[in-house]
């Protein structure tokens, strides 16, 4: 992500809001015209949309339950049993939950048919950017582990319960 503004960058961004079964949403709406709003600049970067996109608390709930899954997993897999990737296996952190948010969204702007194609040799197929910021061996163990609530405390019928608390931190 560059640190340069984009050229053109309006005052303020609108995303148009909904009516639906999410619209008691906490946030900031206007109920005049039904659009979220926030203040941005033509010095605003992509890392500070990001960040109001993804506050700290939510990425450290993320963190959180990554890690305590990772964990729970590999510790309940026997050690001849352990993937190569397994055995390497470190604690993720804040920034590196940052940089796999962005390579998800830059995947969603640049379709490949399979994953493993953004890091392949071929110049007409691999990504120029995604491994540059993520290897793959990264990538696929934060994708295998990604949670984002505790599995021991879930609760019989409640279908929400994987993706509650950052679903309330976000709202």
């Amino acid at each position: 992500m560059t640190n340069q503004p984009s050229p053109n960058l309006p005052n303020q961004v609108t995303w148009k809001w909904s009516e639906g079964s999410n619209a008691n949403l906490a946030v900031d709406i206007d109920e005049s015209d039904g659009y979220w709003k926030a203040d941005f600049n033509a010095t605003t970067t992509e890392f500070e949309l990001l960040q109001q996109t993804f506050p700290a608390d939510v990425i450290f709930k993320i963190v959180e339950e990554l890690n305590r899954y990772a964990d729970q997993k590999i510790a309940h897999t026997p050690q001849f049993h352990l993937t190569r990737r397994q055995k390497k296996w470190k604690p993720v952190n804040c920034d590196e939950i940052l940089i796999f948010i962005a390579a998800r969204t830059l995947m969603g702007i640049d379709q490949k048919p399979q994953y493993s194609d953004y890091w392949s040799s071929d110049p007409l197929i691999k990504s120029s950017m995604v491994p540059k910021i993520l290897s793959s061996d990264r990538f696929f163990e934060i994708q295998k582990y990604l949670h984002f609530n505790n599995n021991s405390q879930q609760e019989p019928g409640d279908r929400l319960f994987k993706i509650r608390d950052v679903w309330t931190m976000f709202t």
